[in-house]
Protein backbone atom coordinates (compact mmCIF):
# COMPACT_ATOMS: atom_id res chain seq x y z
CA UNK A 1 0.00 0.00 0.00
CA UNK A 2 0.90 3.70 -0.17
CA UNK A 3 1.27 4.13 3.71
CA UNK A 4 4.94 3.35 3.82
CA UNK A 5 7.02 5.78 4.29
CA UNK A 6 6.66 10.05 4.17
CA UNK A 7 10.71 10.92 3.65
CA UNK A 8 11.79 14.59 3.90
CA UNK A 9 15.33 16.02 2.41
CA UNK A 10 15.85 18.04 5.88
CA UNK A 11 18.85 20.91 4.42
CA UNK A 12 22.51 19.95 5.27
CA UNK A 13 23.30 19.14 9.15
CA UNK A 14 20.15 19.86 10.10
CA UNK A 15 18.51 16.29 10.40
CA UNK A 16 19.66 15.34 13.43
CA UNK A 17 18.81 18.28 15.08
CA UNK A 18 14.75 18.25 13.80
CA UNK A 19 15.15 14.31 15.21
CA UNK A 20 15.85 15.35 18.23
CA UNK A 21 13.38 18.07 18.48
CA UNK A 22 10.27 15.75 17.03
CA UNK A 23 11.94 13.22 19.48
CA UNK A 24 11.33 15.25 22.24
CA UNK A 25 7.19 16.07 21.08
CA UNK A 26 6.32 12.34 20.65
CA UNK A 27 7.15 12.36 17.04
CA UNK A 28 9.06 9.24 15.78
CA UNK A 29 11.57 9.20 13.23
CA UNK A 30 13.57 6.71 10.79
CA UNK A 31 16.64 7.51 9.01
CA UNK A 32 16.11 4.77 6.44
CA UNK A 33 19.07 3.69 4.12
CA UNK A 34 21.72 6.22 6.81
CA UNK A 35 24.54 4.21 4.74
CA UNK A 36 23.97 4.35 1.08
CA UNK A 37 23.35 1.62 -0.98
CA UNK A 38 26.15 1.65 -3.18
CA UNK A 39 28.04 1.60 0.23
CA UNK A 40 26.49 -1.30 1.88
CA UNK A 41 28.51 -4.20 2.22
CA UNK A 42 26.40 -6.81 0.50
CA UNK A 43 26.83 -4.59 -2.41
CA UNK A 44 30.14 -4.32 -2.77
CA UNK A 45 30.88 -6.76 -5.51
CA UNK A 46 29.21 -4.05 -7.85
CA UNK A 47 32.94 -1.99 -7.26
CA UNK A 48 31.33 1.28 -6.01
CA UNK A 49 33.03 3.51 -3.22
CA UNK A 50 32.94 6.27 -1.38
CA UNK A 51 32.53 9.76 -3.82
CA UNK A 52 31.54 7.73 -7.00
CA UNK A 53 27.78 8.65 -6.32
CA UNK A 54 28.27 11.93 -4.43
CA UNK A 55 24.02 13.21 -5.08
CA UNK A 56 23.23 9.63 -3.35
CA UNK A 57 25.47 10.23 -0.10
CA UNK A 58 24.44 13.62 0.38
CA UNK A 59 20.98 12.51 0.38
CA UNK A 60 21.88 9.57 2.67
CA UNK A 61 22.89 12.27 5.19
CA UNK A 62 19.75 14.33 4.62
CA UNK A 63 16.55 12.14 4.59
CA UNK A 64 14.24 11.48 7.32
CA UNK A 65 11.59 9.35 7.54
CA UNK A 66 8.24 11.06 9.32
CA UNK A 67 5.69 8.87 10.57
CA UNK A 68 2.32 7.86 8.37
CA UNK A 69 0.05 5.18 8.14
CA UNK A 70 -3.18 3.92 7.19
CA UNK A 71 -5.03 4.83 10.56
CA UNK A 72 -3.47 7.62 11.05
CA UNK A 73 -5.72 10.06 11.85
CA UNK A 74 -5.99 14.36 11.01
CA UNK A 75 -5.02 15.40 14.10
CA UNK A 76 -1.70 13.12 14.22
CA UNK A 77 -1.04 14.76 11.10
CA UNK A 78 -1.55 18.13 12.00
CA UNK A 79 0.69 17.62 15.42
CA UNK A 80 3.65 16.29 12.83
CA UNK A 81 3.15 18.77 10.21
CA UNK A 82 2.86 21.59 12.82
CA UNK A 83 6.25 20.32 14.78
CA UNK A 84 7.90 20.25 11.69
CA UNK A 85 7.19 23.69 10.57
CA UNK A 86 7.85 24.97 14.02
CA UNK A 87 11.47 24.07 13.49
CA UNK A 88 11.79 25.74 10.48
CA UNK A 89 10.23 28.52 12.00
CA UNK A 90 7.06 28.29 9.45
CA UNK A 91 4.18 30.16 10.00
Amino acid sequence: HVYNCYTVRVPEGRREELRTFLKERGISTQAYYALPLHLQPCFAHFGYGRGQLPVCEQAAGQVLSLPIFAEMTEPQQDEVIGAVRKFFDVA
